[in-house]
C-alpha cells in the first residue's frame, strides 16, 4: 500500500516547508549461497557416492534515514512522495521567522492532511482536499 493518493493542504497564510520521514525498512543486501559436497568412496566390495547440497538465504534490512523536505506556498497543497506510513514535520516561514507547527505527526499510508493556521494538523475527509472529518472547510 502506498500513499498514491495523499496529500498536504496549506490552509495557512504563510509558506510551509514540510519535512517527510519514511520509518519503512528497506532491502540493502540478499545473500543467497549454495554449497555441495559430492564424493564417491570405491573398495573391493562396494562402491558408495554422497551428494550433498546446503543453501543459505540471508537479507540485510536497515530504516529509510532519508528525509525529504517539500516548500509548499499558502493555500495550495502537495502530494506526499513517500510509500506507506511517514512521519511530518511543518515548519510556517513568516517573513524571517521559521515557526514550528507540528513535528513527527504520523500520516498513515492512504490519508491526507490540512495544515490550519493556528498550528494545528487535522485528517481531511477521505477524497477531500480541504475539507476535514468534521465536514470543515478550510
Amino acid at each position: 500500500m502506498g500513499n498514491e493518493n495523499s496529500h498536504i493542504a496549506n490552509a495557512c497564510n504563510a509558506e510551509i516547508m514540510i519535512y517527510f520521514e519514511s520509518k519503512k525498512l528497506h532491502i540493502t543486501e540478499i545473500a543467497f549461497e549454495v554449497t555441495t559436497d559430492t564424493g564417491v568412496k570405491a573398495s573391493e566390495k562396494e562402491v558408495e557416492a554422497h551428494n550433498n547440497l546446503a543453501t543459505k538465504f540471508n537479507v540485510n534490512l536497515k530504516p529509510d534515514s532519508r528525509i525529504q523536505y517539500i516548500r509548499c506556498p499558502s493555500r495550495e497543497y502537495i502530494k506526499i512522495p513517500l510509500q506507506g506510513t511517514i512521519y511530518v514535520t511543518v515548519i510556517a516561514k513568516r517573513g524571517d521567522k521559521n515557526e514550528l507547527m507540528c513535528m513527527n505527526f504520523m500520516v498513515p499510508s492512504d490519508r491526507s492532511i490540512i495544515v490550519i493556521d493556528n498550528g494545528m494538523v487535522k485528517f481531511a475527509k477521505y477524497g477531500s482536499l480541504w475539507k476535514d472529518e468534521d465536514e470543515r472547510y478550510y
